[in-house]
Protein backbone atom coordinates (compact mmCIF):
# COMPACT_ATOMS: atom_id res chain seq x y z
CA UNK A 1 0.00 0.00 0.00
CA UNK A 2 1.50 3.40 -0.81
CA UNK A 3 2.42 5.35 2.34
CA UNK A 4 0.75 8.44 0.73
CA UNK A 5 -2.51 6.61 0.51
CA UNK A 6 -3.95 7.78 3.90
CA UNK A 7 -2.81 11.23 3.89
CA UNK A 8 -5.20 14.57 3.56
CA UNK A 9 -5.07 15.73 -0.10
CA UNK A 10 -3.01 12.55 -0.98
CA UNK A 11 -4.21 12.19 -4.48
CA UNK A 12 -4.50 15.99 -5.66
CA UNK A 13 -0.46 15.94 -4.48
CA UNK A 14 0.13 13.01 -6.21
CA UNK A 15 -1.05 13.94 -9.07
CA UNK A 16 -0.13 17.21 -9.47
CA UNK A 17 3.33 16.25 -9.00
CA UNK A 18 2.78 13.21 -11.58
CA UNK A 19 2.30 16.29 -14.28
CA UNK A 20 4.68 18.68 -13.23
CA UNK A 21 7.30 15.11 -13.62
CA UNK A 22 5.81 14.41 -16.63
CA UNK A 23 6.14 18.55 -18.31
CA UNK A 24 9.37 18.49 -17.52
CA UNK A 25 10.82 15.35 -18.73
CA UNK A 26 8.80 16.05 -21.97
CA UNK A 27 6.25 13.20 -21.89
CA UNK A 28 3.30 14.99 -20.92
CA UNK A 29 1.50 18.03 -22.99
CA UNK A 30 -0.29 21.44 -21.16
CA UNK A 31 -3.29 18.87 -20.70
CA UNK A 32 -1.56 16.06 -18.66
CA UNK A 33 -1.95 13.92 -21.51
CA UNK A 34 0.49 11.68 -23.09
CA UNK A 35 2.33 12.90 -26.07
CA UNK A 36 2.13 10.80 -29.33
CA UNK A 37 4.78 9.78 -31.42
CA UNK A 38 6.46 12.38 -33.48
CA UNK A 39 5.15 15.12 -31.06
CA UNK A 40 7.20 17.63 -29.38
CA UNK A 41 6.44 20.15 -26.69
CA UNK A 42 8.64 23.11 -25.49
CA UNK A 43 9.66 22.00 -21.93
CA UNK A 44 8.99 24.24 -19.12
CA UNK A 45 11.34 26.64 -17.79
CA UNK A 46 9.80 27.69 -14.51
CA UNK A 47 12.36 29.92 -12.14
CA UNK A 48 9.65 30.77 -9.60
CA UNK A 49 6.62 28.77 -8.61
CA UNK A 50 3.99 30.16 -5.82
CA UNK A 51 2.01 27.60 -3.83
CA UNK A 52 -1.26 28.11 -2.10
CA UNK A 53 -2.76 25.86 0.44
CA UNK A 54 -0.67 23.19 -0.51
CA UNK A 55 -2.11 19.90 0.90
CA UNK A 56 1.65 19.30 2.66
CA UNK A 57 5.43 19.84 2.32
CA UNK A 58 5.59 16.89 -0.44
CA UNK A 59 5.44 20.15 -3.17
CA UNK A 60 7.83 22.76 -1.85
CA UNK A 61 10.50 19.54 -1.11
CA UNK A 62 10.06 18.13 -4.33
CA UNK A 63 10.79 21.89 -6.35
CA UNK A 64 13.90 22.24 -5.50
CA UNK A 65 14.92 18.46 -6.03
CA UNK A 66 14.19 20.02 -9.97
CA UNK A 67 15.88 22.59 -9.78
CA UNK A 68 13.00 25.38 -8.82
CA UNK A 69 14.67 26.66 -5.67
CA UNK A 70 12.68 30.55 -5.96
CA UNK A 71 9.66 29.04 -3.79
CA UNK A 72 7.60 31.34 -2.02
CA UNK A 73 4.23 29.36 0.09
CA UNK A 74 0.97 31.04 1.03
CA UNK A 75 -1.68 28.92 3.31
CA UNK A 76 -4.69 30.11 4.10
CA UNK A 77 -4.06 28.70 7.57
CA UNK A 78 -0.79 28.38 10.00
CA UNK A 79 -1.06 24.66 9.68
CA UNK A 80 -2.56 22.19 7.53
CA UNK A 81 -3.62 18.60 8.12
CA UNK A 82 -0.75 16.28 7.06
CA UNK A 83 1.64 19.08 8.11
CA UNK A 84 3.43 20.40 11.25
CA UNK A 85 2.75 23.83 12.20
CA UNK A 86 4.83 26.23 9.90
CA UNK A 87 6.62 29.14 10.79
CA UNK A 88 5.13 32.29 8.96
CA UNK A 89 5.43 30.74 5.21
CA UNK A 90 8.26 29.43 2.80
CA UNK A 91 10.35 32.75 1.95
CA UNK A 92 11.93 32.41 -1.41
CA UNK A 93 14.79 30.09 -1.58
CA UNK A 94 17.28 32.28 -2.41
CA UNK A 95 19.04 34.83 -0.50
CA UNK A 96 16.73 37.79 0.37
CA UNK A 97 13.76 36.49 -0.27
CA UNK A 98 10.84 37.92 1.31
CA UNK A 99 8.50 36.19 3.66
CA UNK A 100 4.77 36.72 3.02
CA UNK A 101 3.00 36.51 6.23
CA UNK A 102 4.01 35.79 9.34
CA UNK A 103 3.21 33.74 12.42
CA UNK A 104 2.03 36.81 15.68
CA UNK A 105 1.80 38.61 12.37
CA UNK A 106 -1.96 41.19 13.00
CA UNK A 107 -4.18 42.46 10.63
CA UNK A 108 -5.44 45.84 10.66
CA UNK A 109 -8.87 47.23 9.89
CA UNK A 110 -7.48 48.85 6.28
CA UNK A 111 -8.49 48.57 2.67
CA UNK A 112 -5.73 46.26 2.22
CA UNK A 113 -5.70 43.37 5.30
CA UNK A 114 -3.82 40.58 5.81
CA UNK A 115 -5.00 38.10 3.45
CA UNK A 116 -5.01 40.81 -0.10
CA UNK A 117 -1.55 41.58 1.07
CA UNK A 118 -0.27 38.33 1.79
CA UNK A 119 -1.50 36.37 -2.16
CA UNK A 120 -0.39 39.26 -4.24
CA UNK A 121 2.86 38.99 -2.68
CA UNK A 122 3.27 35.03 -3.06
CA UNK A 123 2.02 35.12 -6.46
CA UNK A 124 4.65 38.26 -7.58
CA UNK A 125 7.03 37.43 -10.20
CA UNK A 126 5.43 33.89 -10.20
CA UNK A 127 5.88 31.51 -13.17
CA UNK A 128 4.09 28.95 -11.78
CA UNK A 129 1.27 28.65 -9.76
CA UNK A 130 0.51 25.64 -7.48
CA UNK A 131 -2.94 25.36 -5.69
CA UNK A 132 -4.91 23.29 -3.98
CA UNK A 133 -8.99 23.70 -4.58
CA UNK A 134 -10.62 24.39 -1.35
CA UNK A 135 -13.74 23.23 -1.02
CA UNK A 136 -15.27 26.58 -0.66
CA UNK A 137 -15.97 27.97 -4.42
CA UNK A 138 -16.66 31.47 -3.12
CA UNK A 139 -12.31 31.07 -2.08
CA UNK A 140 -11.74 29.55 -5.28
CA UNK A 141 -13.45 32.27 -7.14
CA UNK A 142 -10.72 34.58 -5.04
CA UNK A 143 -7.82 32.68 -5.83
CA UNK A 144 -8.54 32.89 -9.51
CA UNK A 145 -8.73 36.67 -9.69
CA UNK A 146 -5.50 37.40 -7.19
CA UNK A 147 -3.86 34.50 -9.99
CA UNK A 148 -5.00 37.09 -12.87
CA UNK A 149 -2.73 39.56 -11.67
CA UNK A 150 0.43 36.73 -13.39
CA UNK A 151 2.40 38.02 -16.59
CA UNK A 152 1.34 36.31 -20.02
CA UNK A 153 2.67 32.90 -20.18
CA UNK A 154 2.54 32.07 -16.47
CA UNK A 155 0.91 28.89 -15.40
CA UNK A 156 -1.56 28.08 -12.96
CA UNK A 157 -2.34 24.38 -12.09
CA UNK A 158 -5.34 23.81 -9.83
CA UNK A 159 -4.94 20.44 -7.87
CA UNK A 160 -8.35 19.10 -6.12
CA UNK A 161 -9.95 15.66 -5.43
CA UNK A 162 -13.08 15.16 -7.45
CA UNK A 163 -16.03 14.57 -5.37
CA UNK A 164 -15.18 18.40 -4.17
CA UNK A 165 -14.93 19.51 -7.28
CA UNK A 166 -18.22 19.75 -9.66
CA UNK A 167 -18.47 21.62 -13.32
CA UNK A 168 -18.98 24.87 -11.84
CA UNK A 169 -15.31 24.97 -10.80
CA UNK A 170 -14.24 24.71 -14.28
CA UNK A 171 -16.75 27.43 -15.70
CA UNK A 172 -15.18 29.75 -13.02
CA UNK A 173 -11.63 29.58 -14.18
CA UNK A 174 -12.69 29.30 -18.41
CA UNK A 175 -14.66 32.65 -17.11
CA UNK A 176 -10.77 34.14 -15.68
CA UNK A 177 -8.63 32.86 -18.41
CA UNK A 178 -8.12 32.18 -22.10
CA UNK A 179 -7.41 29.02 -21.97
CA UNK A 180 -8.32 26.02 -19.59
CA UNK A 181 -7.28 22.66 -19.38
CA UNK A 182 -8.63 19.72 -17.31
CA UNK A 183 -6.54 16.71 -16.92
CA UNK A 184 -7.25 13.16 -17.26
CA UNK A 185 -8.53 11.97 -13.02
CA UNK A 186 -6.34 9.87 -11.32
CA UNK A 187 -5.93 9.06 -7.52
CA UNK A 188 -9.15 10.35 -7.36
CA UNK A 189 -8.50 13.47 -8.16
CA UNK A 190 -8.27 16.08 -11.31
CA UNK A 191 -6.06 18.82 -12.32
CA UNK A 192 -7.53 22.32 -13.59
CA UNK A 193 -5.12 24.14 -15.72
CA UNK A 194 -4.78 27.67 -16.53
CA UNK A 195 -2.58 29.30 -18.90
CA UNK A 196 -0.40 29.24 -22.40
CA UNK A 197 2.80 29.50 -22.41
CA UNK A 198 2.89 30.78 -25.71
CA UNK A 199 1.27 34.15 -24.58
CA UNK A 200 4.68 35.12 -23.00
CA UNK A 201 5.63 35.62 -26.09
CA UNK A 202 2.60 38.25 -27.48
CA UNK A 203 2.86 41.81 -26.67
CA UNK A 204 -1.41 42.41 -27.52
CA UNK A 205 -4.00 40.12 -26.64
CA UNK A 206 -5.72 37.88 -29.00
CA UNK A 207 -9.39 37.52 -27.53
CA UNK A 208 -11.90 38.99 -25.33
CA UNK A 209 -11.10 37.22 -22.45
CA UNK A 210 -7.80 37.72 -22.95
CA UNK A 211 -8.60 41.75 -22.70
CA UNK A 212 -10.41 40.83 -19.69
CA UNK A 213 -7.74 39.21 -18.21
CA UNK A 214 -5.00 41.89 -19.34
CA UNK A 215 -7.65 44.74 -17.68
CA UNK A 216 -7.21 43.06 -14.25
CA UNK A 217 -6.27 45.80 -11.85
CA UNK A 218 -2.95 45.51 -9.86
CA UNK A 219 -4.63 46.48 -6.60
CA UNK A 220 -6.66 42.84 -6.38
CA UNK A 221 -8.74 42.61 -3.03
CA UNK A 222 -10.03 39.48 -1.36
CA UNK A 223 -13.71 39.43 -1.91
CA UNK A 224 -15.75 40.48 1.26
CA UNK A 225 -19.46 39.79 2.07
CA UNK A 226 -20.95 42.39 4.36
CA UNK A 227 -24.48 41.43 6.46
CA UNK A 228 -25.69 43.03 9.81
CA UNK A 229 -26.80 40.40 12.38
CA UNK A 230 -30.38 41.70 13.04
CA UNK A 231 -30.09 40.16 16.86
CA UNK A 232 -27.40 42.54 17.95
CA UNK A 233 -26.98 45.20 15.48
CA UNK A 234 -23.65 44.10 14.60
CA UNK A 235 -21.90 44.60 11.08
CA UNK A 236 -20.24 41.09 9.91
CA UNK A 237 -17.52 41.04 7.53
CA UNK A 238 -16.54 38.06 6.11
CA UNK A 239 -13.89 37.23 3.45
CA UNK A 240 -14.73 34.37 0.85
CA UNK A 241 -14.05 30.94 2.93
CA UNK A 242 -14.45 32.16 6.49
CA UNK A 243 -16.12 29.42 8.40
CA UNK A 244 -19.66 30.38 8.26
CA UNK A 245 -19.04 33.40 6.07
CA UNK A 246 -21.19 36.38 7.69
CA UNK A 247 -23.72 34.83 9.38
CA UNK A 248 -23.81 33.94 12.93
CA UNK A 249 -23.25 30.47 14.23
CA UNK A 250 -25.90 29.43 16.68
CA UNK A 251 -23.43 28.00 19.62
CA UNK A 252 -21.78 31.33 19.64
CA UNK A 253 -25.50 33.43 19.53
CA UNK A 254 -26.08 30.90 22.76
CA UNK A 255 -23.14 31.55 24.30
CA UNK A 256 -23.49 35.69 24.17
CA UNK A 257 -27.21 34.87 25.84
CA UNK A 258 -25.47 32.89 28.48
CA UNK A 259 -22.73 35.39 28.96
CA UNK A 260 -25.58 37.84 29.10
CA UNK A 261 -27.38 36.70 31.94
CA UNK A 262 -24.19 35.84 33.65
CA UNK A 263 -23.10 39.63 33.59
CA UNK A 264 -26.50 40.96 34.36
CA UNK A 265 -26.34 39.71 37.77
CA UNK A 266 -23.75 41.38 40.17
CA UNK A 267 -20.58 40.12 38.34
CA UNK A 268 -17.74 42.46 37.87
CA UNK A 269 -17.18 43.17 34.25
CA UNK A 270 -13.96 41.58 33.07
CA UNK A 271 -11.20 43.24 32.54
CA UNK A 272 -9.17 41.27 29.66
CA UNK A 273 -10.70 39.18 27.46
CA UNK A 274 -9.51 36.58 24.71
CA UNK A 275 -11.46 35.07 22.00
CA UNK A 276 -9.44 32.37 20.66
CA UNK A 277 -10.75 31.06 17.35
CA UNK A 278 -12.50 34.00 16.36
CA UNK A 279 -13.89 33.59 12.90
CA UNK A 280 -16.07 36.16 11.18
CA UNK A 281 -15.06 38.76 14.35
CA UNK A 282 -18.52 38.89 15.08
CA UNK A 283 -18.59 37.47 18.94
CA UNK A 284 -15.52 39.89 19.44
CA UNK A 285 -17.36 42.43 18.63
CA UNK A 286 -20.17 41.28 21.09
CA UNK A 287 -17.78 41.04 23.53
CA UNK A 288 -16.27 44.44 23.20
CA UNK A 289 -19.68 46.27 23.06
CA UNK A 290 -21.51 44.27 25.82
CA UNK A 291 -18.91 43.67 27.64
CA UNK A 292 -16.47 46.62 27.60
CA UNK A 293 -13.28 44.90 28.70
CA UNK A 294 -9.88 46.82 28.97
CA UNK A 295 -8.36 44.52 26.72
CA UNK A 296 -9.62 42.09 24.28
CA UNK A 297 -7.08 39.77 22.27
CA UNK A 298 -8.61 37.67 19.19
CA UNK A 299 -6.76 35.25 17.54
CA UNK A 300 -7.31 32.56 15.35
CA UNK A 301 -5.13 29.89 12.94
CA UNK A 302 -6.98 31.19 9.73
CA UNK A 303 -5.36 34.00 7.84
CA UNK A 304 -9.06 34.65 6.62
CA UNK A 305 -10.75 34.92 10.08
CA UNK A 306 -8.27 37.10 11.61
CA UNK A 307 -8.74 39.65 8.66
CA UNK A 308 -12.46 39.26 8.47
CA UNK A 309 -12.17 39.92 12.50
CA UNK A 310 -10.70 43.32 11.98
CA UNK A 311 -13.00 44.53 9.30
CA UNK A 312 -15.70 43.36 11.89
CA UNK A 313 -14.34 45.09 14.85
CA UNK A 314 -13.52 48.21 12.33
CA UNK A 315 -17.24 48.43 10.72
CA UNK A 316 -18.84 48.62 14.85
CA UNK A 317 -16.35 51.40 15.05
CA UNK A 318 -14.01 49.74 17.72
CA UNK A 319 -10.27 50.40 16.19
CA UNK A 320 -7.52 47.92 15.46
CA UNK A 321 -3.68 48.96 14.69
CA UNK A 322 -3.56 49.87 10.81
CA UNK A 323 -2.58 46.90 8.80
CA UNK A 324 0.24 49.02 6.36
CA UNK A 325 1.90 50.48 9.93
CA UNK A 326 2.27 46.35 10.89
CA UNK A 327 3.47 45.87 8.01
CA UNK A 328 6.32 47.82 8.36
CA UNK A 329 6.98 46.93 11.88
CA UNK A 330 9.37 44.29 12.87
CA UNK A 331 6.40 41.84 13.80
CA UNK A 332 7.52 38.43 16.10
CA UNK A 333 5.36 35.75 17.13
CA UNK A 334 4.02 37.71 19.99
CA UNK A 335 6.18 40.89 20.19
CA UNK A 336 3.21 43.29 19.69
CA UNK A 337 3.47 47.60 19.44
CA UNK A 338 0.81 48.80 21.63
CA UNK A 339 -2.73 48.78 20.31
CA UNK A 340 -4.74 51.08 19.19
CA UNK A 341 -7.25 52.31 21.51
CA UNK A 342 -10.95 52.90 19.68
CA UNK A 343 -11.94 56.56 19.55
CA UNK A 344 -15.49 55.47 21.54
CA UNK A 345 -13.11 54.58 25.13
CA UNK A 346 -13.54 51.29 24.36
CA UNK A 347 -11.25 48.29 24.66
CA UNK A 348 -7.78 48.18 23.86
CA UNK A 349 -7.83 45.62 20.98
CA UNK A 350 -5.31 42.94 19.21
CA UNK A 351 -6.30 40.92 16.16
CA UNK A 352 -3.69 37.91 15.83
CA UNK A 353 -2.39 35.30 13.49
CA UNK A 354 -1.56 32.39 16.05
CA UNK A 355 -1.46 28.82 16.22
CA UNK A 356 -3.51 28.14 19.88
CA UNK A 357 -2.39 31.07 21.92
CA UNK A 358 1.32 30.15 21.28
CA UNK A 359 1.98 34.07 20.92
CA UNK A 360 0.21 35.14 23.63
CA UNK A 361 2.76 34.50 26.93
CA UNK A 362 4.97 36.36 24.99
CA UNK A 363 2.61 39.23 24.75
CA UNK A 364 1.92 39.06 28.07
CA UNK A 365 5.46 39.83 29.33
CA UNK A 366 6.34 42.22 26.59
CA UNK A 367 8.70 45.32 28.62
CA UNK A 368 5.57 47.80 27.41
CA UNK A 369 3.46 46.45 30.26
CA UNK A 370 2.45 43.56 28.35
CA UNK A 371 -0.62 42.36 28.16
CA UNK A 372 -2.91 41.29 30.94
CA UNK A 373 -3.77 37.41 31.16
CA UNK A 374 -7.48 36.78 30.83
CA UNK A 375 -9.75 36.89 33.49
CA UNK A 376 -12.61 35.96 30.63
CA UNK A 377 -11.37 33.45 27.75
CA UNK A 378 -14.37 32.16 25.32
CA UNK A 379 -13.95 29.80 22.42
CA UNK A 380 -16.64 27.81 20.56
CA UNK A 381 -13.88 25.45 18.77
CA UNK A 382 -13.78 23.19 15.88
CA UNK A 383 -14.34 19.58 15.59
CA UNK A 384 -14.04 18.78 12.05
CA UNK A 385 -11.49 18.40 10.05
CA UNK A 386 -12.86 18.09 6.80
CA UNK A 387 -15.91 15.85 7.14
CA UNK A 388 -14.30 13.77 9.70
CA UNK A 389 -14.89 14.17 13.46
CA UNK A 390 -11.89 15.45 14.91
CA UNK A 391 -11.43 16.92 18.58
CA UNK A 392 -7.65 17.27 19.03
CA UNK A 393 -7.84 21.08 17.87
CA UNK A 394 -10.21 21.28 20.49
CA UNK A 395 -7.98 19.37 23.01
CA UNK A 396 -5.02 21.87 22.15
CA UNK A 397 -7.73 24.96 23.00
CA UNK A 398 -8.64 23.92 26.22
CA UNK A 399 -5.18 23.16 27.55
CA UNK A 400 -3.89 26.56 26.43
CA UNK A 401 -6.88 28.54 27.53
CA UNK A 402 -5.92 26.92 31.04
CA UNK A 403 -2.04 28.03 30.14
CA UNK A 404 -3.15 31.65 30.00
CA UNK A 405 -6.35 32.05 32.02
CA UNK A 406 -5.76 34.35 35.56
CA UNK A 407 -5.70 32.45 38.57
CA UNK A 408 -9.27 33.64 38.69
CA UNK A 409 -10.50 33.74 35.53
CA UNK A 410 -13.09 31.56 33.59
CA UNK A 411 -13.02 30.08 30.08
CA UNK A 412 -16.44 29.50 28.58
CA UNK A 413 -16.38 27.13 26.07
CA UNK A 414 -19.52 25.92 23.99
CA UNK A 415 -19.75 22.69 21.45
CA UNK A 416 -22.00 20.04 20.47
CA UNK A 417 -23.88 18.42 23.15
CA UNK A 418 -22.70 15.05 22.03
CA UNK A 419 -19.05 15.83 22.49
CA UNK A 420 -17.66 14.87 26.05
CA UNK A 421 -15.36 17.93 26.52
CA UNK A 422 -16.42 18.29 30.25
CA UNK A 423 -13.59 16.24 31.81
CA UNK A 424 -10.98 17.77 29.65
CA UNK A 425 -11.77 21.07 30.77
CA UNK A 426 -12.01 20.24 34.59
CA UNK A 427 -8.08 18.23 34.21
CA UNK A 428 -6.59 21.33 32.50
CA UNK A 429 -8.79 24.25 33.89
CA UNK A 430 -10.83 23.77 36.66
CA UNK A 431 -14.23 22.86 37.87
CA UNK A 432 -17.25 23.17 35.51
CA UNK A 433 -20.41 24.50 35.45
CA UNK A 434 -22.95 24.24 32.45
CA UNK A 435 -24.73 28.11 31.83
CA UNK A 436 -26.78 26.56 29.18
CA UNK A 437 -28.34 24.20 26.85
CA UNK A 438 -30.38 23.91 24.45
CA UNK A 439 -31.08 20.50 21.20
CA UNK A 440 -27.72 21.22 19.55
CA UNK A 441 -25.16 23.07 22.01
CA UNK A 442 -24.03 23.09 25.65
CA UNK A 443 -22.09 26.25 27.15
CA UNK A 444 -20.24 25.67 30.33
CA UNK A 445 -17.63 27.70 32.29
CA UNK A 446 -14.71 26.47 33.77
CA UNK A 447 -13.26 28.40 36.55
CA UNK A 448 -9.48 28.12 38.00
CA UNK A 449 -6.04 26.88 37.06
CA UNK A 450 -5.33 23.67 35.72
CA UNK A 451 -4.89 20.87 38.24
CA UNK A 452 -3.11 18.06 36.68
CA UNK A 453 -0.71 17.49 33.55
CA UNK A 454 -2.70 14.48 31.15
CA UNK A 455 -5.87 15.46 29.84
CA UNK A 456 -8.34 12.33 28.69
CA UNK A 457 -8.82 11.73 25.11
CA UNK A 458 -12.30 12.61 23.78
CA UNK A 459 -14.53 10.32 22.79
Amino acid sequence: MNADAGRPGSGPARLALEYLTGRLDGTLDLSGRPLREGESQARPGWRQVALIDAPDERWENWLPQHGITRIRRWDQELHLPGTAVHPASAADRQPGGTDVASAGETAGAGPRGLVSRGLTAALAGAELVLLRVPKDRGLFRAYLDAARQLAPGALVVAAGAIKHMDPSFTEDMRARFPRVDVSPAAHKARLLIAGDPAAGDRTVPVTAQETLAAAQPAGWEHPVDIRIDAESGLTVHALHGTFHGAGVDAGSRLLTRALAQAFRASTPRPRSVVELGCGNGWLSAWLARQLRPDHLWACDVSRLAVDSTARTLAANGLTVPDADADADADVDAGAADEPAVADSGGPRIRVVLDDVLASFPAAALHPGGGWPAPDLLVCNPPFHTGAAVDTSAAQRMIRAAGEVLAPDGVAVFVYNSHLRYRPVLERWIGPVEQLARDRRFTVVAASGRYRARNAPEVG
